[in-house]
């Protein structure tokens, strides 16, 4: 068998996607596989991704004047395509569509270059019809016209996206179109977890991710711990790099005890040391699409591999069947607009209750796409 050369393309800064740097840490430890991974640079003061495994090339991001963030659009899929020409990998993986046009060079000048495609999000297909997607309209359009076609793998994080793609274009071969679940790396299972061992009856929620008053339920849960009838000793905890003004002006104007907002969010590999001294880990999503409707959110997976309880809004069906209120750590449905009438002495104690298995972790759910990809290698 030939030496796999695996290409990953992702235009997409990594840092702002664990779920892709866990895949190539996973596959740079556990193959001998020549890995190059090809991206842009991460604008948001991030920790820079790297690995001694891994062969890195990145392009700028888009930013600054007009003229600049259009040569950095053209200059993308230009760079990565001579690189893939340089390099000659006979594998290539891209990641959602504004990866697809160095690749669809690659492939017509590579013929038996074997191609897999994953999606972190779903798509509707007026999504690329909204102002500032003409360029990945159009990328999208190759992906329909070559790309699927080509591919021998195309995924989705769960089972309702991948069923809504599969909706959308039913001429696709039902046989490439699999599921790759956003889990996190095993390790965050081996390390200390939320015991919810406390003297003082405290509750402390925290929730890590992009938070905005438009797309999220921040808005009534800050004026639920701020207000005059906020419950005592719960607190929480906001780790956010990713905020608008608006929301930064409101969280920033809410100063109370019970409520911290971090501004600058907090580094992935930081954040299962961080998860240990909380109790709840929130997803608040306000579901404005079906993409977020049927999402089980990777926050889902990493606050239940540290023991954290979930909760999640009714809106979000994805995480919906994962709930359960009979084992630790807990997952339960919570109407974050109706905090007035929420019970919080009954979320406080979960003693007695079995602790349930965790495998969610991302070293299993890698193991189908890295099979597919020594089948037939040679």
């Amino acid at each position: 068998m030939n030496l796999i050369k695996l290409a990953v393309v992702h235009w997409f800064p990594l840092e702002q996607y664990p779920p892709v740097t866990n895949l190539l840490d996973d596959f740079a430890a556990s193959t001998p596989w020549k890995i190059s991974a090809y991206s842009c640079t991460n604008v948001r003061g991030l920790a820079a991704y790297q690995h001694s495994g891994i062969t890195l090339k990145r392009c700028s991001f888009p930013g600054g004047s007009i003229l600049k963030r259009l040569f950095a659009y053209i200059a993308f899929p230009l760079i990565v395509f001579t690189r893939l020409l340089l390099s000659r990998p006979n594998m290539l993986l891209y990641v959602e569509p504004h990866s697809a046009f160095p690749v669809f060079l690659y492939c017509l000048v590579a013929r038996r270059c074997r191609l897999f495609i994953h999606y972190h999000e779903y798509r509707d297909r007026d999504e690329y019809l909204q102002p500032g997607m003409r360029l990945v309209r159009f990328y999208h359009w190759l992906e329909k016209k070559h790309l699927f076609r080509r591919a021998e793998w195309i995924s989705q994080t769960n089972e309702d996206r991948n069923r809504m793609f599969h909706e959308d274009f039913p001429q696709v071969d039902e046989t490439k179109l699999r599921v790759l679940p956003n889990y996190p790396s095993a390790d965050w299972g081996r390390g200390l977890r939320s015991t919810w061992v406390r003297d003082d009856q405290s509750l402390r929620l925290v929730y890590v991710g992009a938070v905005s008053l438009r797309d999220t339920f921040v808005g009534p849960l800050v004026d639920w711990l701020c207000g005059d009838e906020a419950p005592q000793n719960v607190t929480l905890d906001i780790y956010s790099y990713n905020s608008d003004r608006e929301t930064r002006e409101f969280l920033n104007s809410k100063s109370c005890e019970a409520v911290r907002f971090h501004l600058h969010g907090i580094d992935y590999h930081d954040i299962p040391s961080l998860l240990v001294d909380f109790h709840v880990g929130l997803i608040l999503y306000k579901a404005n699409s079906r993409n977020y409707v049927y999402n089980a959110s990777n926050k889902l997976f990493e606050y239940l591999a540290m023991g954290l309880d979930v909760w999640f809004p009714p809106q979000m069906l994805g995480v919906r069947p994962y709930a359960r209120a009979d084992e630790e750590p807990r997952i339960l449905e919570t109407d974050f607009t109706n905090l007035r009438e929420f019970d919080v002495t009954l979320r406080r104690q979960r003693a007695g209750l079995p602790i349930a298995a965790c495998d969610y972790f991302c070293e299993a759910a890698l193991k189908p796409l890295k099979l597919q990809m020594m089948q037939q290698s040679h």
